[in-house]
């Protein structure tokens, strides 16, 4: 009789995303801000010196900031607890300093027809997008291109990783109609890009923005 071997699989630590809704309160105290911003562009604050997108419209968010940061720190938080990862990144891990995370900036962008943001990643230690409007089918904008070498990434968000072999992953959400009011969370340093969309003369409009560490002696992050 032949012996039976066990064989036991193992897979490295390695980090993910978050996507969800939105409360509404919260989704509709953003878009009351960005419909201020929409109705006159030229009233409102340019941030496209600060962003690396081929996008004409990006403008700087505040008002709606005391309802979009708890919700956003209560992510954070759960991903933490999951993933452990700001002892990773932070400066201020020494065992007796804990922290806090505060959101360090939002902005909307107002992307047209053709527009994208090339692969880039964040400052910051998480960051997050929130999609308001998309105006798009991703099997519609799929039909533009409908023969590619792989898989057909029009229009998508996507993440650019490296795998544990070293080479370069690709992770596409296809956000479209479907996933407006949704929230993707990730950290700040994980590249992604936006692709440009070809089926509809309406604004892809978008929030996004990054959470940064603040040192807090009796913070409840505090590493235990």
């Amino acid at each position: 009789m032949e012996e039976e071997v066990e064989i036991n699989f193992h897979e490295p630590a390695n980090l993910g995303f978050v996507v969800c809704k939105v409360p509404t309160e919260i989704l509709n105290e953003i878009k009351k801000e960005v419909q201020e911003v929409q109705e006159d562009f030229e009233k409102a604050v340019d941030n496209r010196h600060n962003l690396v997108g081929h996008i004409n419209n990006e403008y700087t968010l505040e008002k709606s900031k005391s309802f979009l940061e708890p919700f956003l720190l209560e992510i954070g938080q759960q991903y933490n607890n999951r993933y452990n990862y700001v002892s990773t990144v932070s400066g201020v891990m020494s065992g007796k300093i804990g922290f806090d995370l505060t959101l360090d900036g939002y902005w909307v962008n107002f992307q047209k027809k053709h527009e994208f943001n090339p692969m880039h990643h964040h400052a910051g230690v998480y960051s997050f997008v929130i999609w308001l409007n998309l105006p798009f089918n991703h099997k519609d904008e799929e039909a533009i291109y409908p023969i590619v070498n792989g898989e057909n990434r029009t229009s998508k968000f996507t993440f650019h990783y490296t795998d544990i072999l070293g080479n370069l992953g690709l992770y596409s959400i296809p956000a479209d109609r479907d996933l407006e009011g949704h929230l993707v969370f990730f950290p700040s340093k994980l590249n992604h890009s936006v692709n440009p969309f070809y089926t509809s003369d309406d604004y892809r409009i978008s929030v996004a923005g990054n959470l940064q560490i603040k040192p807090n002696v009796e913070s409840i992050w505090r590493k235990k």
